[in-house]
């Protein structure tokens, strides 16, 4: 068995640390996605110290844009998107596989939006079925990245896909929440409160000081706009989303 040197041991203990921190993110409960991420980076950043870190992510189009990281001018953050295809990021994000460039002045495929850079390495973030998105570094000294920084944002990857996903899904299906409540007008909401109190429509009718066939009316808009089968779905959905909790 071949021994390890100073040097390797060092590198192995800073990776175990670093899995460890990621161990300790993943068990942690963030309020958003981009809080989770921009954490994740901020324990790289500390731990690791990249001069460059970057985590993009896939939108409903199709395009990559910045989602967290530490390096990056703001103005960018703003406005940088990838296709796929477009340049290193483009082609991890195409082919679902690490890139490292230890020379970019020899890749024709890097897009030059950093002139300082020198060297980039890329790793995607997946699941089973789908690409999420990029862990992206680059550094201004060329060959700054070995096989070792491969393996560990790989696993750092792997490690926040899951975790990544299932905060993208509970994001998306708020949003979703959200916009069909919004679609409900004033007195459709005023009736939906009512509902979630357990009320029957003759209770609403007098509480709202409006006719019961009305409120019928008003019950019929409200299922048909959140996509529900019944007034007793509909008064559930409200207590359980929390809809007027702090209203």
């Amino acid at each position: 068995m071949q021994e390890l040197d100073l040097p390797d041991v060092r590198v192995l203990q800073a990776q175990l640390h670093v899995l460890s921190q990621l161990l300790a993110w993943s068990n942690h409960e963030f309020v958003s996605c981009t809080t989770a991420l921009q954490a994740l980076a901020d324990i790289v950043q500390e731990e690791i110290g990249y001069p460059q870190f970057g985590i993009g992510l896939v939108g409903e189009d199709g395009v990559l844009r910045f989602a967290a990281g530490y390096g990056i001018p703001d103005d960018l953050k703003q406005t940088l998107t990838v296709a796929p295809g477009q340049g290193v990021v483009g082609w991890v994000l195409e082919h679902g596989a690490p890139l490292n460039v230890p020379d970019i002045t020899h890749e024709p495929r890097y897009r030059g939006l950093f002139p300082e850079t020198r060297a980039e390495v890329c790793v995607p973030l997946r699941t089973r079925n789908q690409i999420l998105g990029v862990i992206n570094v680059e550094s201004p000294q060329g060959n700054a990245f070995g096989e070792d920084d491969v393996l560990l944002l790989t696993a750092l990857a792997n490690g926040a896909s899951g975790i990544l996903a299932r905060l993208l899904r509970r994001e998306h299906t708020e949003q979703e929440r959200a916009e069909r409540f919004r679609q409900l007008s004033p007195r459709e909401k005023q009736v939906l409160r009512e509902l979630a109190a357990g009320k029957s429509n003759k209770d609403i009718a007098r509480a709202l000081q409006m006719k019961v066939h009305t409120v019928e009316h008003h019950v019929t808009a409200i299922l048909k706009k959140l996509e529900l089968g019944s007034r007793h779905e509909a008064g559930q959905w409200a207590r359980e989303n929390r809809m007027f909790e702090n209203s």
